[in-house]
């Protein structure tokens, strides 16, 4: 009897771990995909607006944004 509630007792602490991580990479993903939105916001004011010079500098840091992008994908992944 001991024996099973010793296991039960480390089941459901790896349970509570578990939730916390998943609740953690989910806060994360979400702050990431706010900072995309934002960063599609801006890039779309500068086409509303017609400000090429602008728009053309967002873009030259768009290789770092699709960095974390394809991060952003894998991670979401992962919780699928």
């Amino acid at each position: 009897m001991a024996e099973c509630k010793d296991k039960i007792q480390i089941i459901e602490s790896r349970r509570i771990t578990e939730t916390q991580t998943f609740s953690t990479d989910i806060s994360s993903i979400k702050k990431r995909v706010i900072n995309f939105e934002r960063y599609i916001k801006r890039l779309k004011k500068h086409v509303d607006e017609e400000r090429t010079e602008e728009l053309i500098s967002e873009l030259e840091h768009t290789g770092v944004a699709q960095i974390d992008m394809d991060q952003l994908i894998n991670d979401i992944n992962k919780i699928n």
